[in-house]
């Protein structure tokens, strides 16, 4: 009975402070206060000391890492391929070490060895993928699309390092009319998406039927769209078959042998400064299965 009575009165209390913040307090402090004690307020703090610390590790470690490297990605499927001192939108010291999206190391070279002729890249940034599949694919066209000035920029100068510029047309922002007019009916097209977001605006299959007879990867943001993984499934599980691929924390052992750094930095060096676990979708049209 002493339990019941002392629950009773608790809630009585939680009660009446709950009316008396809501007559006496303004409503967006008592939202500010609901965040300020909500463990997504504490994790956004602990997550930015801990991208704090990567940062600091980087900066400190960037000219090693240059020299240890020669300015060459030092691992993957673009091992060997001239790079930038600087990235866009992304973190650096993984793309150089060769250890950016590992997850997808497997797929890339499956995609390299079916030789496509077409290779579309919407999201290219500094030109990760756009360059390093032009310089593994010497027969192929590459049309990279890239929405800031700068990373094109960095993409046209990449390419150039690379001896790939004269097959790497370098463009704008993509529209379904542009990726559209991109599309080869006749080859073998391999389109790889990261968009922030925006990728149910541009892969529209029934916009573009042509997106059937390509191989495509796309990186989901789940924080931008519910249901990201299962929607973009449905848009495509009749004209693709669909490998799902998950990111996963980087270990010292994945550092490149040739990558001579302390344990204590390797994992600040290879952190792609994610804001969750990543999710890719591998489609590969069953109209190239052959």
């Amino acid at each position: 009975m002493l339990g019941t009575s002392y629950r009773s009165t608790s809630v009585i209390l939680l009660a009446e402070l709950r009316d008396f913040l809501r007559r006496g307090v303004p409503r967006p402090m008592r939202k500010a206060l609901r965040y300020l004690t909500s463990s997504a307020h504490w994790s956004a703090i602990l997550r930015e000391q801990h991208r704090g610390r990567v940062r600091r590790i980087v900066v400190a470690r960037t000219s090693e890492l240059w020299v240890q490297s020669g300015g060459r990605v030092m691992s993957g499927p673009f091992a060997g391929m001239r790079y930038l001192e600087e990235a866009f939108a992304s973190a650096w010291s993984p793309k150089l070490l060769g250890t950016y999206e590992m997850e997808l190391a497997t797929i890339i070279e499956g995609a390299i060895a079916r030789r496509p002729r077409c290779i579309i890249d919407i999201g290219a940034a500094e030109g990760y993928y756009a360059v390093g599949l032009a310089w593994r694919v010497p027969e192929a066209r590459v049309r990279a699309f890239e929405a800031g000035e700068v990373g094109r920029k960095l993409l046209t100068d990449l390419a150039r390092r690379n001896g790939v510029a004269d097959r790497c047309d370098v463009q704008g922002y993509c529209t379904l009319e542009l990726l559209g007019d991109v599309l080869q009916d006749g080859a073998l097209t391999l389109l790889i998406c990261d968009v922030e977001g925006a990728e149910f605006a541009i892969l529209d299959p029934l916009a573009l039927p042509g997106l059937a007879r390509a191989d495509v990867l796309v990186e989901l943001h789940s924080w931008v769209h519910e249901r990201c993984t299962e929607r973009m499934r449905e848009l495509f599980q009749n004209t693709h078959e669909i490998e799902e691929i998950t990111s996963r924390l980087r270990l010292p052992a994945d550092l490149p042998p040739d990558a001579q750094f302390p344990a204590s930095c390797a994992e600040a060096l290879m952190d792609e400064m994610r804001p969750c676990e990543m999710v890719w979708l591998w489609l590969r049209s069953r109209c190239r299965s052959a």
